[in-house]
């Protein structure tokens, strides 16, 4: 983990972490529900890029709703192993309030283009309901 002035980045075997040891997402709850504060979100989602980016990737920029969504979903399976079953859905379905519907999350193929921030919220969301 190496301290930065900026939020964070999944550097592959190098995380980043810029959250000024705060609860949350510098302090703040995405979720709005309490639980976004029961750990340090740039600590849980830069570390889980260890799995979902550095060790299983995509083809495509198209396809990086695989990193965030998976990354932003193992944000409720840590809550889950510390907190419970009914804090996880919590916190999935108050993230669930961030996604805009503003375009696909599936970017463009062959050109270098990323899907929609909904990414992280709507990507994580489909894994919770899955696994339901």
């Amino acid at each position: 983990l190496v301290e930065v002035p900026y939020l964070g980045m999944e550097h592959q075997s190098s995380v980043t972490y810029g959250n000024q040891y705060l609860k949350g997402y510098l302090g703040r709850d995405l979720s709005q529900t309490g639980w976004g504060l029961k750990f340090d979100f740039i600590i849980i989602h830069e570390a889980g890029h260890e799995w979902f980016a550095n060790n299983i990737t995509y083809k495509d920029a198209a396809d990086m709703w695989v990193h965030e969504g998976f990354t932003c979903y193992s944000e409720s399976l840590f809550l889950d192993y510390h907190y419970g079953t009914e804090a996880a859905n919590a916190y999935v379905q108050g993230i669930r309030n961030n996604i805009r519907n503003d375009r696909p999350i599936i970017g463009i193929y062959n050109v270098n283009y990323e899907g929609s921030g909904d990414m992280y919220y709507k990507g994580s969301n489909m894994l919770h309901t899955l696994r339901q």
